[in-house]
């Protein structure tokens, strides 16, 4: 025994006794304040906290709700929320129901069980249970309804989610979205208050069907969905986390950045925390961009899927009928032909497309047309038959939102002004899209421009602000033998005058207009007339102001996909001066811009503006040179 106790096997021994005496108290530290302080700063935990840095660079959560938090800085400290989380989830004398802990925080309970190896009382979670039983555990789509220029509150298109079912008719499908919870339907009050975060925001589930007739049939939006690469465990995490949010915060709802696409991105990062999603978008978030962040990602998306707004499917059908059959068609419609005179296939599917548009596109539904809609519908089924689907008119490609130009933009111009010579130019233009930038994945002849800012500098002035357009949206709907449509803008802006009535005195401007738009015979020409109303105040103008009635001509020409030409004329009538001579003013402008891969763009404009008094015009050419981000 002695001889043990000396022995070489013996020392071995107690040198490992006396090691692990050591680490002891170093393993017992490790399993609270040390795991805080490693994990509290992964990206797992910022992702279930939704923690971002502020304006201050400070770590802050953007869950607004206190039953978010279980610390009492939980907001701001994202170790004392974790301590706080994992002691919440321990606690035994806690009621068990809906507002449990382990009931309440499903997704967070699930990664701090893991990270600290909790083993706590299980609790059983009946509402949880049933809800996460009763949706859907099959895929997530990430969903952009396009841009509806109609609707000013849907010009920027829209972004949300579905989880889907194996049901391949998506009846048992559902839709998640995050939307403001207003109280108003005054246009400036919404508009304030969601631009300062005046709204709260909340998440909201409903069924894919409801949404989808609501986008393609009321709305006439085409979607794009893009099926993500998710797979079971992060679909998991991600309906726990969803959950979570649901019951127990909200967000203050901003209109240009915390926004409904940007609570998707980061709802997805808490299902796979390595797409780092929301961290490009600082200063505002736009649909589109947050689906190009996401088609951006690596092996985020599987595939691609177009469902087109309904009135294009009519459209197509249209398009597709010849003369005669265009004829029949509409004499069935009108109710000068009985169903059960047609015996066309395409000109009874035809009929049925256009019945069912104008059901949804119109307010009232009369009971005549609804008749009309049932016995064309039997009529159809006893001619039977197959009719092949219509080619679409413009290409996927060229439609879809994740391949189009970027949002932003910002250009470097050169020009000669015959007033005051040659100037320089810098312009920032925050959003969206104008006439002459390339169409594909935007509606054709349109506009929306947000927030365009142009400073020049001159060979006697430093750099000053030029202009600052607040927001404008032109739409072009070029009237056919089936569809007749008002083409209108609106502009908002405050700019250097130019045309003789002061000496490039700053002006602001609200302008309206509305008028017609016809397509030429030849390929990619679209002319249009506009009346306008233009209000103006500035302390140099005439009275300080004017009113101004007037007319617009102008021509979009589409000569290539990345080639396009516009040319306006207005003559505005000034209804603050007496003199006859002075109160009439001619704009000419013209512009032709050549793109590049949708990132560079060349522009050459030339301009003139003339108050009618025997002056010489102003005139003004200029090229710039642009860059898309």
């Amino acid at each position: 025994m002695g001889d043990f106790f000396g022995s070489p096997l013996y020392n071995f021994q107690m040198k490992i006794f006396f090691l692990l005496v050591l680490l002891l108290p170093s393993l017992h530290a490790a399993t609270t304040e040390e795991i805080a302080e490693k994990a509290s700063s992964s990206r797992e935990w910022h992702t279930l906290l939704h923690y971002k840095r502020n304006i201050y660079f400070q770590i802050e959560s953007q869950a607004d709700g206190a039953g978010f938090f279980y610390a009492e800085n939980g907001k701001y400290d994202p170790k004392a929320e974790m301590l706080a989380s994992v002691n919440a989830f321990q606690d035994e004398t806690r009621a068990v129901d809906i507002r449990h802990p382990q009931c309440a925080f499903p997704a967070r309970f699930n990664y701090l069980k893991k990270i600290f190896n909790l083993n706590p009382k299980t609790v059983e979670c009946k509402d949880y249970k049933w809800w996460r039983d009763n949706l859907p555990f099959h895929s997530v789509t990430i969903i952009f309804a396009s841009y509806y220029a109609n609707n000013p509150a849907s010009v920027f298109g829209h972004s949300f989610m579905r989880i889907n079912s194996s049901d391949k008719k998506n009846i048992s499908d559902y839709g998640v979205d995050f939307s403001a919870l207003t109280d108003t339907d005054h246009g400036v009050v919404f508009a304030v208050r969601g631009i300062l975060g005046g709204y709260v925001g909340q998440y909201n589930l409903k069924p894919y069907y409801m949404k989808m007739n609501e986008y393609i049939e009321n709305e006439n939006r085409d979607l794009w969905e893009y099926d993500l690469n998710l797979n079971a465990e992060q679909i998991d995490r991600l309906l726990g986390h969803l959950w979570e949010l649901q019951k127990n915060t909200y967000f203050d709802y901003y209109f240009f950045r915390e926004n409904c696409s940007y609570q998707l991105l980061t709802l997805l990062e808490v299902a796979s925390p390595e797409w780092h999603l929301s961290d490009e978008f600082d200063l505002e978030t736009i649909p589109v961009d947050s689906v190009k962040a996401i088609t951006r990602t690596k092996g985020a998306i599987k595939e691609v899927h177009y469902r087109p707004a309904f009135k294009k499917t009519v459209t197509q059908r249209l398009e597709s009928l010849t003369d005669l059959e265009r004829t029949q068609m509409k004499s069935l419609v009108s109710g000068k032909v009985e169903p059960s005179e047609v015996s066309s296939a395409k000109v009874l599917e035809a009929a049925i497309a256009q019945l069912r548009y104008e059901r949804f596109e119109e307010k009232k539904f009369t009971t005549e047309q609804e008749a009309l809609l049932k016995k064309t519908l039997i009529q159809r089924a006893k001619v039977g038959g197959k009719v092949e689907t219509p080619v679409e008119i413009v290409p996927q490609n060229k439609l879809r939102p994740d391949l189009s130009h970027d949002s932003q933009k910002y250009s470097f111009t050169y020009g000669n002004n015959s007033s005051f010579g040659r100037y320089g130019e810098l312009t920032l233009r925050a959003s969206l899209h104008d006439l002459l930038d390339p169409d594909a994945g935007f509606p054709q002849n349109s506009q929306i421009e947000m927030s365009r800012w142009k400073f020049r500098s001159t060979g006697t002035d430093n750099l000053y602000l030029e202009e600052l357009k607040y927001a404008e949206a032109f739409s072009l709907f070029p009237i056919t033998r089936d569809e007749f449509k008002w083409s209108w803008r609106v502009l908002g802006k405050s700019y250097r005058v130019n045309d003789g009535s002061c000496d490039r005195c700053l002006s602001h401007n609200i302008k309206s207009s509305f008028g017609l738009a016809k397509a030429l015979p030849l390929p990619g020409i679209n002319v249009y007339s506009l009346i306008n109303m233009s209000a103006e105040a500035g302390r140099r103008l005439y009275r300080g102001y004017r009113i101004a009635p007037g007319v617009s001509v102008g021509t979009v020409w589409t000569m290539a996909d990345n080639f396009k030409f516009q040319y306006e004329f207005e003559l505005n009538h000034d209804l603050n001066r007496n003199e006859f001579m002075r109160h009439n003013r001619l704009v000419h402008e013209a512009s032709l811009s050549f793109s590049h891969a949708l990132v560079h763009e060349l522009r050459l404009t030339g301009r003139s503006w003339l108050a009618i008094k025997g002056q010489h015009p102003v005139e003004e050419a200029q090229a710039s040179y642009s860059f898309y981000y």
